[in-house]
């Protein structure tokens, strides 16, 4: 909407007609860098976990009992 005001403001200034234009072609130019630099992503994801955490048990996963049990019956 802005740049229907500006190109029907400037069409009776040729200089600013002409800085329109060298801005239009700068722009479509560099349309990409603008893209990624107003581009909202989320921050970047943790760190992927290593092969020794990976091999580590979880906190808080399975039952204790199970394993009370298990020595019940073996012992």
């Amino acid at each position: 909407m802005l740049l229907l005001v500006l190109l029907a403001y400037a069409s009776g200034n040729p200089e600013m007609k002409e800085t329109l234009r060298s801005f239009l072609s700068f722009y479509r130019e560099n349309r990409d860098v603008f893209t990624m630099l107003t581009k909202n992503d989320p921050p970047m994801p943790e760190e992927a976990p290593s092969e020794a955490q990976k091999d580590r048990p979880h906190e808080g996963v399975g039952d204790l009992r199970i394993f009370e049990e298990y020595l019940k019956k073996t012992v």
